[in-house]
This record gives C-alpha cells, sequence and structure tokens, in this order.
C-alpha cells in the first residue's frame, strides 16, 4: 500500500502548500501505525485480512466464520475495469454461502 503513503504525502502537500507556508499536517500515530502495517498490502483485499488479522477482537467476534472474496479486475469491451460491490456480491453468491451469511462490502 505504498500509494496510500504517497497519497498522504499529496494531501499534505496540497492541504499546506510548500514547505514553511503553514505547519505541514502531521498524522495521529493510530494513522501511522496503520500505514506502516498496510505497506506491503498490493491489493484492497490483502489488506482486508491483515486488518482482521491484526485486529485485537472480542472472541466472540473472532470465532465469526469470515471469507474474503478476491474479485479480479472485470473485462469489457472498453478495457479492464475495477470490480465494484455488484461484482464482489455476485462472487460471494457463486460461493454458495449458507443461508444467514451476510456480506460487507
Amino acid at each position: 500500500m505504498k500509494k496510500l503513503g504517497l497519497l498522504l504525502c499529496l494531501f499534505t502537500h496540497v492541504m499546506f502548500g510548500q514547505e514553511g507556508e503553514q505547519t505541514p499536517f502531521k498524522p495521529p500515530a493510530p494513522l501511522i501505525h496503520l500505514l506502516k502495517l498496510l505497506d506491503d498490502c498490493l491489493t484492497e483485499g490483502a489488506a482486508a485480512l491483515k486488518l482482521w488479522q491484526s485486529s485485537s477482537l472480542p472472541q466472540e467476534l473472532r470465532s465469526t466464520p469470515i471469507t474474503f472474496i478476491e474479485v479480479p479486475m472485470i473485462q469489457t469491451e472498453n478495457g479492464a475495469r475495477r470490480p465494484n460491490p455488484l461484482d464482489a456480491f455476485n462472487a460471494w453468491l457463486q460461493e454458495s454461502p449458507k443461508a444467514g451469511s451476510l456480506i460487507n462490502n
């Protein structure tokens, strides 16, 4: 997720101008920790999995079965496009989820 760090730098430059004009944005410690945690993730799916694995959650939630659905780029006549929530939902349905299962995208 090196792009996320780059995005933060760009945000800082756009919001606060050249160095010395104003006090630059200093991200809070939790955001810095999150950026470092996700720095080696190449996809949103990898980031979601890493967050799930590294989060301190109550045992009731941790023991809940979870499935991460990764949807590849969708090929169209105009080229590839990013999958949207409907694409993820359809991919989840192809996994034959149990009745009562939930999806959050």
